[in-house]
């Protein structure tokens, strides 16, 4: 129960970030490719210590409540495929979380690796 309260929380914040970044008026490529990972990526490391939650846990659970959201509003409908995606894109961020590194290396690692996967999908759009 307390994963799926801090994944609300955790979705929550990250949809007002993204709208304070729009109301900013920052740039769509700097919005997506720095301002929203580097957000979000705190969001969630903040959120599993608030909550005491394994960071790579955390990640796995907010990346399938993504996943969901896209779902239903990009597809209207529960569409497996983009949830998955969602759940493993947002588990791979924190993947270094499952070993005993130092806590802010992985959270480095997390920034640097959705900082590289928002700006491939930027480069990817027509």
């Amino acid at each position: 129960m307390r994963l799926l309260i801090a994944v609300g929380f955790g979705l929550s914040a990250a949809w007002l970030w993204d709208r304070l970044l729009r109301f900013l008026k920052w740039n769509q490529v700097i919005r997506v490719g720095i301002g929203a990972p580097v957000g979000e990526e705190l969001i969630k490391y903040s959120l599993a210590a608030v909550f005491q939650l394994q960071p790579w846990l955390f990640y796995l659970g907010f990346g399938l409540g993504e996943g969901i959201l896209e779902s239903l509003l990009l597809k209207k409908g529960f569409d497996p495929k983009l949830i998955a995606a969602g759940g493993l894109t947002h588990f791979s961020f924190g993947l270094l979380f499952l070993f005993r590194f130092q806590p802010l290396l992985s959270l480095a690692f997390a920034i640097a690796t959705h900082l590289v996967w928002n700006n491939l999908l930027i480069r990817a759009e027509p």
